[in-house]
């Protein structure tokens, strides 16, 4: 990672978090079905300490929505990387393009607000309805 990005991740408040034993023993609640202890480590942080979440697993991102904790994924970031002006529209458009050829699934509704509303070249004709 470039210094020049891990300046402005830095500037934008996103910071490393030491985890504590304790945080670890409470989390256990939520280690269960589909999740693993960092999903539900981080759960249990965003949860109790009023965070925000990313993530792009559905059954992480429904708990969640069903426990009112604030939760975003790459789309979310992508836009706010746009918007704070952090590195050129070209380049962002360049991660969406990667991420479409990788399979990354990304909803087609807001991956097609989110290339018109910056303005990006983006192919749009795809057979299912998530990129």
């Amino acid at each position: 990672m470039s210094l020049f990005l891990l300046t402005k991740i830095r500037a934008a408040g996103i910071q490393q978090i030491a985890v504590s034993r304790e945080w670890v023993q409470s989390a256990q609640l939520y280690h269960r079905g589909p999740f693993s202890l960092q999903d539900a480590l981080c759960f249990y942080y965003a949860k109790n300490f009023n965070r925000l979440l990313l993530t792009n697993e559905k059954p992480l991102r429904n708990l969640c929505y069903q426990e009112q904790v604030s939760v975003h994924g790459t789309l979310w970031i992508i836009q706010q990387i746009d918007q704070r002006r952090i590195l050129i529209s070209a380049e962002l458009c360049k991660w969406l393009s990667i991420l479409v050829q990788k399979g990354i699934r990304m909803p087609k509704p807001e991956l097609i607000e989110l290339a018109s509303t910056a303005n990006w070249p983006l192919e749009t004709n795809h057979p299912s309805p998530h990129y």
